[in-house]
């Protein structure tokens, strides 16, 4: 009802595929995602780029705050648990490295988490420790994640985008 004063409606999750109709009967959009499914969602997309954000640094910048939070907020719910300290220090160097062997593209979560499981020398020597500390540091992070990429949830989030979510649509499920 509240689509008809402007407000957008968001359902995260539609098992039963109860809101599909209504989704697209307003002209929005149902993102069916599950095992065996072509459909595939980057958690590392960019995201909608605000008008306000004129500058390249600046929209750098707040898509790193995006990729960065959406991670840990994936692998704390995976844990059950906020990270701790190092744990945020050891998917930044993973985050860092996959974003930066992607170039000009997006990263996408299978190098985060192979970054967690093995990180080079370098990832360890910009956080002046041991390559297997660092390797231990973030090994319950990457584990959680993992399940992401090669566990019950592969297939979802482990690949690029093969749609794409449209805050302006009046509903998307």
């Amino acid at each position: 009802r509240s689509i008809a004063f402007g407000r957008r409606v968001y359902v995260p999750g539609d098992p039963q595929g109860e809101w599909t109709a209504v989704a697209e009967a307003v002209g929005g959009q149902a993102i069916t995602l599950g095992r065996g499914m072509a459909t595939r969602l980057n958690p590392l997309d960019p995201g909608p780029r605000p008008s306000t954000v004129r500058e390249e640094e600046e929209w750098r910048r707040l898509v790193w705050s995006r990729r960065r939070e959406l991670l840990s907020t994936l692998a704390a719910t995976a844990l059950g648990r906020r990270l701790e300290a190092i744990e945020h220090t050891t998917l930044d160097v993973a985050l860092r490295a996959a974003t930066s062997a992607a170039g000009d593209g997006i990263p996408l979560l299978p190098q985060v988490v192979d970054r967690l499981f093995d990180p080079t020398d370098d990832d360890a020597a910009a956080e002046a420790t041991s390559t297997e500390r660092h390797a231990e540091d973030g090994r319950h992070v990457a584990h959680a994640l993992r399940r992401l990429v090669r566990g019950d949830l592969a297939g979802l989030f482990d690949g690029p985008s093969t749609t794409a979510f449209d805050p302006a649509l009046p509903m998307v499920t």
